[in-house]
C-alpha cells in the first residue's frame, strides 16, 4: 500500500510539472508592450507623477510632444539603458510610446 502511495504522488508530482512547464510566459517585449498599452489615453501629468521629470521633452511641429525617460543601470559586468518614449497628442494624452532596456 505504501509504494502504491509513494507511485501515485510521483505520477502526479510529473504531471504538474507537466502542466506548469506548458503555461505560456510573456516575453519582455510582450509585458513591455502591455505596459505603453495601459498608459494609453493617460495623460502626460500624470506619467510625470508616476516618473518623474522627463529627461527630455520636445514640442513637435504638429504640436505633439515627446517625452523621454533615461535610467542608467547596470552592475560590475555590463552597463545599459532603460529609455521610455512617449508621444503625447495637443491635448496632453499619451498617444503612442516604448520601452528598451528595462
Amino acid at each position: 500500500m505504501k509504494i502504491l502511495k509513494i507511485t501515485s504522488f510521483y505520477w502526479v508530482s510529473i504531471l504538474c510539472f507537466l502542466i506548469i512547464g506548458c503555461v505560456p510566459v510573456k516575453s519582455r517585449q510582450e509585458m513591455r508592450q502591455e505596459v505603453v498599452e495601459s498608459w494609453k489615453g493617460a495623460h502626460k501629468d500624470d506619467m510625470v507623477v508616476q516618473f518623474g521629470p522627463p529627461n527630455r521633452e520636445s514640442k513637435l511641429s504638429d504640436g505633439t510632444t515627446v517625452m523621454v525617460w533615461e535610467e542608467y543601470r547596470g552592475n560590475e559586468f555590463r552597463q545599459w539603458v532603460c529609455r521610455k518614449v512617449f508621444t503625447a497628442d495637443t491635448n496632453g494624452q499619451i498617444v503612442d510610446g516604448s520601452i528598451r532596456g528595462c
